[in-house]
C-alpha cells in the first residue's frame, strides 16, 4: 500500500504542537510495515527569498529512506495564524493543486492520502478526489481549522466562538500580517540552510525581535490585507462543502470534536471518533500513593496562556477556601511567558498553600519525576482543547485529572466527579474540595477510566479506514 500523510509540518520537526508528536509516533511504527510505502508531505514553512515558484523538493528526516518526505516550498497559504489575514488566498488559489496534482502523477499516485490538517493547503487540492476516484482521502480533524482560520474556535482571544456571524466576527480576531509573516518565513528558511540553530536562544530573541519588529525594509511591499466578512464565510462554507463531497472520512479525536463538526455541518456519516494513538499507553502504571496522608499534592502542567486555563487557575485558587488550600503542595509546570509575572504570581499562592512550585516547562524525560508522588492533575482548559496530550500523558503515569468538560480531556474518566464546568470557578472549586477531602475518589477514578489507545491499536483502526 502506498500512503502519503500531510501534515503543514514535517513530522520529526521540533513545531507543530501535539499532532507532530502524534505523527511521529504512528509514522515510527508504520516504518516497520514491509507492505507500506509511506510518503510524507509539508507545506506552509519553507519559502525561497529571491523566488516565488512554487515546487515540492525532497526533504531530509530522521528515519532515512524508510520514509520519502517532501515539503512545498513558496506555498501560496502558510500555517494558520501567518494565513490568517488573508483566507482570500485559501479560497481562491488553484495553483497549489495543480503542483499536488503532479506530484502525484509523478509517484504514480497512492492508495490512501491522509490529511492531518489543511493548514499550508488551499481548498483546491480536496478536489483532486474527482481525478484520482479510487484514492481514499482521510482528513483527522486534530483541530478547528476548516471551519475557523485561527483553528481555536476562540474569539478574540476572550471566548469560545459559538457564532461567527456570517465571518464578521472573524474581522480582526487575532492580529495577523500575512505579508510580513512570508518574509520572516523566507528569512528563516534562509537561516535555516544556512546551518544556523534556530532553537539556541541567542538567535531565538534575534530572530524574535525582527519579527516583532515594524517593517522597515523597502524590500517588504504590503498589500492590503483582507479582513472581510465575505472571506471568512466563504472560507467555512467551501471547506464543510468540499470535506462532505470529496473526503471519505472525517476521524475526530474525541466525541466532542465530533459534536462540534457536525455542529458546523460537517455530514454524520463521514464522522467517526478516533483517539489517537500514544506510545504512553503501552506504559500506564498507576503510582502507590498516600491517600491518608495530611498533605495533598496538586500539580498543573500545561501553557502560560489564557485559553489553556492558566488565568482561570490562578484566580480560582486564590478564592480557596485557606483551611483546604493550606495542605495543599502546589506545582505549576509550564514554559515562562514574559506576558506573565511569574514570581508575582507565585508570591500571592504561597500565601494560600503549604508550598508553590513553578518549573519551566516540561520534556517526556522529566515527565515521570514531576508527577511522582502527585494526587491530581489539572486540566482547566477553557476553549474546546480537541483532545490536549497533556491529559494523556498525566494519565499514563498514574496521575488522575479533573478535567475541564470543555473539549476532549474529560472523556478519559465517565466519573462526573472528576469533571467540572469550563470557567467555572464555584464549579472548579467544589469538585477540587471534594477529592482533597475524600482521597478514596482518587482510587475511584481508574474505576471509571478510558485507557488511552495504544499506537499498535490506533493503527489497526487506521488500517480499518485506509481498507487494508
Amino acid at each position: 500500500m502506498k500512503l502519503l500523510l500531510y501534515n503543514w509540518v514535517q513530522f520529526d520537526q521540533n513545531d507543530g504542537g501535539g499532532v507532530t508528536v502524534y505523527l511521529n509516533n504512528i509514522i515510527n511504527k508504520l516504518a516497520e510495515k514491509k507492505d507500506v510505502e509511506v510518503y510524507f508531505l509539508s507545506s506552509g514553512v519553507k519559502y525561497n527569498l529571491l523566488s516565488n515558484k512554487i515546487k515540492i523538493k525532497k526533504t531530509k528526516n530522521k528515519l532515512g529512506e524508510n520514509i520519502k518526505s517532501f515539503t512545498i516550498y513558496n506555498s501560496p497559504t502558510m500555517f494558520a495564524i501567518n494565513q490568517f489575514s488573508r483566507p482570500d488566498i485559501y479560497n481562491n488559489d488553484k495553483e497549489l493543486a495543480k503542483v499536488i496534482d503532479k506530484f502525484i502523477e509523478e509517484h504514480n499516485g497512492f492508495d490512501v492520502i491522509h490529511f492531518n490538517n489543511l493548514e499550508g493547503l488551499s481548498v483546491e487540492v480536496l478536489k483532486l478526489k474527482e481525478k484520482y476516484k479510487d484514492t481514499k482521502f482521510i482528513y483527522s480533524m486534530h483541530n478547528y481549522y476548516p471551519v475557523c482560520p485561527n483553528v481555536y474556535l476562540w474569539k478574540h482571544n476572550k471566548e469560545n466562538c459559538k457564532d461567527f456571524c456570517d465571518g464578521k466576527a472573524c474581522c480582526n480576531c487575532i492580529t495577523s500580517n500575512y505579508d510580513k509573516a512570508r518574509q520572516m518565513q523566507k528569512i528563516k528558511t534562509l537561516v535555516e540552510k544556512l546551518g544556523v540553530n534556530l532553537n539556541s536562544p541567542k538567535v531565538k530573541k534575534y530572530y524574535n525581535k525582527i519579527s516583532k519588529s515594524k517593517n522597515r525594509s523597502t524590500n517588504i511591499v504590503e498589500t492590503k490585507d483582507f479582513s472581510l466578512a465575505s472571506d471568512y464565510k466563504k472560507f467555512r462554507e467551501k471547506n464543510v462543502e468540499y470535506i462532505n463531497k470529496y473526503v471519505d472520512n472525517v476521524l475526530c479525536v474525541s466525541k466532542r470534536v465530533k459534536e462540534i463538526a457536525i455542529r458546523m455541518g460537517i455530514k454524520e456519516e463521514k464522522c467517526s471518533v478516533s483517539y489517537i494513538g500514544t506510545k504512553f499507553a503501552d506504559n500506564l502504571k498507576r503510582q502507590e500513593i498516600d491517600i491518608n496522608s495530611k498533605e495533598f499534592n496538586l500539580i498543573y502542567l500545561g501553557y502560560m496562556n489564557v485559553m489553556k486555563g492558566f488565568n482561570f487557575l490562578i484566580n480560582s485558587l486564590m478564592q480557596m477556601d485557606n483551611k483546604i488550600s493550606a495542605n495543599i503542595n502546589l506545582t505549576l509546570v509550564c514554559r515562562n511567558n514574559i506576558e506573565y509575572n511569574i514570581e508575582e504570581i507565585k508570591q500571592k499562592l504561597e500565601q494560600k498553600f503549604k508550598t508553590v512550585k513553578y518549573v519551566d516547562g516540561y520534556t517526556h524525560d522529566n515527565l515521570k519525576e514531576l508527577l511522582a508522588n502527585q494526587h491530581l492533575g489539572i486540566i482547566p482548559v477553557v476553549w474546546e482543547d480537541n483532545l490536549p496530550q497533556v491529559s494523556i500523558e498525566v494519565t499514563s503515569f498514574g496521575v488522575p485529572i479533573l478535567c475541564s468538560n470543555l473539549g476532549g480531556a474529560s472523556e478519559l474518566c465517565d466519573d462526573e466527579d472528576f469533571k467540572f464546568e469550563g470557567s467555572n470557578t464555584k464549579d472548579f472549586l467544589q469538585k477540587l474540595t471534594t477529592i482533597v477531602e475524600n482521597r478514596k475518589k482518587l482510587l475511584e477514578f481508574w474505576d471509571n477510566y478510558n485507557k488511552p489507545t495504544t499506537m499498535e491499536n490506533h493503527l489497526k483502526e487506521l488500517f480499518k479506514y485506509y481498507g487494508i
